[in-house]
């Protein structure tokens, strides 16, 4: 009878733990004000796993559980491949939305894929909050018909929405190829990231690596070192004089915001436009009446920011910027563009 009774609290016990996982799960479904706190409810264990799940065959993340809790692997999970909802692919789709969530309550260090995440802002949130990388793979997305055109690929947002993001080869072999290179080169032609992304991207490879915290770090330093080294020899090319080529004169579309209140301290103005680029050598200065901005920060050859501290405004004021080259004063001349200062309460 002894024996009995103990194995009836086990099973209950073990019924009970997977009830609460699976209700934890649907508070995060739901959607509610209890997600925060819901996405908090983690296993006891803190180990993690490399894991691919195969979508499709009907079972979601929360059926490896029992397996899970003894593992003392890094867990990088197979999640969201699938488009949703199911039957949109015919490989078919069961549980790619719930495996969004079943990784963030099992405590995985990076997401593969991820395609439909773009649907799921709290997860986003939750990710970004958590420092999930998502393992972003775009030619075999491509190839398997995910993501037909890559230029529509959901890694381009997730980026600007400051998702950490890496890249994956995912079945290189497969589709006869040796390393990410290539997926690297399909992600720079379609994603439209800048220098700046470009090197976070290459970042994040390691930040978000299973690497052991010393070799994070010296591997960083190493290709830290590198990546200054590349990018002083492309400008050094790019400035050297007789420059071999004379970019375009710069045209000036949109100016967003344009306008503000009569008196403001702080204002970030978007200058939009085409062949911004001839900064490459020198800094771009914003002018507003009297008010000279700092150093513009430069986004794109189509777009750039100026930030301006001014004390009071007055009027509609014409947008003047200067490309300032090295070894050259930049001179500022006039645009199309205006920026009005409201009175006060407009």
């Amino acid at each position: 009878f002894f024996f009995v009774m103990l194995a009836f609290v086990l099973l209950t016990i073990a019924v009970c733990a997977d009830f609460e996982y699976a209700k934890a799960r649907q508070t995060l479904i739901r959607d509610d004000t209890n997600v925060g706190f819901a996405a908090n409810v983690t296993l006891t264990h803190t180990e993690e796993i490399v894991g691919r799940y195969l979508e499709g065959l009907g079972h979601s993340l929360l059926y490896f559980h029992d397996a899970l809790q003894h593992t003392a692997l890094p867990l990088l999970l197979h999640v969201g491949e699938d488009p949703w909802p199911p039957g949109s692919h015919p490989f078919g789709s069961v549980a790619a939305v719930e495996n969004f969530y079943d990784s963030l309550l099992l405590g995985a260090r990076r997401i593969g894929h991820g395609l439909g995440l773009f649907k799921l802002p709290r997860v986003q949130a939750l990710l970004r909050q958590r420092g999930i990388a998502i393992s972003v793979c775009p030619i075999s997305n491509q190839v398997l018909g995910y993501v037909p055109d890559l230029r529509m690929h959901p890694a381009a947002g997730y980026m600007n929405a400051g998702l950490p993001v890496v890249l994956s080869p995912d079945d290189a072999g497969v589709y006869g190829y040796v390393d990410v290179a290539y997926d690297w080169y399909e992600a720079f032609m379609s994603f439209g990231m800048g220098i700046r992304q470009l090197k976070q991207l290459a970042m994040n490879s390691f930040l978000h690596s299973t690497l052991d915290d010393y070799h994070q770090k010296r591997g960083l330093a190493l290709w830290s070192a590198k990546w200054a080294q590349w990018v002083d020899r492309l400008r050094h090319h790019a400035c050297l004089p007789p420059h071999t080529h004379t970019p375009p004169p710069p045209v000036f579309m949109v100016l967003l915001p344009s306008e503000g209140p009569h008196k403001m301290v702080d204002v970030v103005v978007d200058v939009f436009g085409k062949y911004f680029d001839q900064n490459v050598c020198g800094e771009i200065y914003c002018c507003i009446g009297d008010y000279v901005s700092q150093p513009a920060i430069w986004s794109t050859p189509e777009h750039f920011s100026c930030r301006f501290l001014v004390l009071q405004g007055e009027g509609r004021l014409v947008l003047s910027v200067a490309f300032h080259r090295e070894k050259s004063e930049g001179r500022f001349e006039g645009t199309p563009l205006t920026f009005t200062f409201r009175p006060d309460g407009s």
